[in-house]
């Protein structure tokens, strides 16, 4: 003999079904959003890295430019090459 269910209990099943869908689709929304919000901060991150990356690298290029190398050592050591010429000036005599 097959169960008949009377139409008040299915109708109860099927409400019971499509807030327990809800309730799930409430949890995957939130956790969608917090997945965005962490890509969103990673991709900031990532962005960070990347403009240090580029001026480390640009650094880099200028240590290692020999034409660079007098202007570096001149800017970072207060070096002075022999061949320049040196300048001194002296205050005008007194009449």
């Amino acid at each position: 003999m097959p169960l008949v269910l009377g139409p008040a209990l299915g109708l109860l099943l099927v409400a019971a079904f499509a807030a327990l869908a809800a309730v799930h689709l409430w949890h995957l929304w939130q956790f969608q959003s917090a997945q965005f919000a962490h890509l969103n901060e990673l991709e900031t991150v990532l962005a960070h890295a990347r403009v240090q990356k580029e001026q480390r690298q640009a650094d880099l290029a200028r240590r290692f430019d020999p034409h660079q190398l007098q202007p570096l050592l001149r800017e970072r050591y207060g070096w002075v090459d022999p061949r320049d010429l040196i300048v001194r000036l002296q205050p005008p005599a007194k009449k």
